[in-house]
């Protein structure tokens, strides 16, 4: 729940709880959840589940797809996208999965919109941030999907890997031995992901949701990438 402080009734500040079941997932969310961007009918934000900030104002949404490109193209970091970091000054970029628009935006301009701008229909906090999670889980699919590739033509050329996909062993053994440089992992793997973010040495990327269907899924829900080409059968 949330009041607004009795003692100052000028006050814009607001006091929130959270049951014991929440605030791990409010101090995760507050302290190091990735932000989105989405463009409602009254202004740009910049937002978490739990925070944001609002960048630009508006008076509606874009009524031509042109008018929509044009608020897109507009927006850059600290001009007039904030940042809503608590420990640095951070202010976010547009990226090809991070910006989409909230509302009744018209249907000619949703089936013009590029696959890199979202269009959600609801304007509900909660929702509009799991829209972003969706989002961001296909564009973590994707990138995944690009190292499966690279991992298959090095094994058609017979080549040590640098690209691995087999096993959680083979992923603890490249952690333990400090061969992992980069990670993609499903939200499942949670003692893994435990463990990288104790070592904190590893660029992880979680991917949540149901993978069945992809490729990502098919290897098992993991794939890394090594410093450089090893045998992970010699190391311990």
């Amino acid at each position: 729940m949330d009041a607004k402080p009795d003692a100052d009734a000028a006050s814009k500040g607001w006091c929130v709880a959270f049951s014991e079941e929440q605030a791990g997932a409010a101090w995760e969310d507050l302290h190091a959840a990735e932000p989105c961007i989405y463009i409602s009918c009254d202004g740009v934000y910049v937002s978490t589940r739990y925070k944001r900030a609002l960048c630009k104002s508006l008076s509606g949404l874009p009524k031509t797809l042109k008018d929509a490109e044009a608020i897109v193209a507009s927006l850059a970091p600290e001009a007039p996208l904030k940042s809503i970091s608590f420990v640095a000054n951070a202010p976010l970029a547009v990226t090809g999965y991070n910006t989409f628009f909230v509302g009744a935006l018209d249907a000619k301009i949703v089936a013009a919109l590029p696959p890199s701008l979202g269009v959600m229909p609801t304007e509900r906090p909660g929702e509009i941030y799991e829209y972003f999670l969706q989002r961001h889980s296909q564009h973590l699919l994707s990138e995944a999907s690009k190292m499966l590739e690279q991992m298959k033509v090095d094994v058609a050329k017979g080549l040590v890997p640098i690209i691995v996909a087999s096993s959680m062993k083979d992923a603890g053994t490249a952690r333990k031995n400090s061969l992992m440089k980069k990670v993609f992992v499903h939200a499942s793997k949670k003692p893994f992901i435990e463990r990288c973010r104790e070592d904190g040495e590893v660029e992880m990327h979680v991917v949540s949701g149901n993978i069945d269907d992809s490729d990502f899924g098919q290897y098992g829900g993991i794939v890394f990438e090594l410093f450089y080409r090893a045998d992970l059968s010699v190391f311990g």
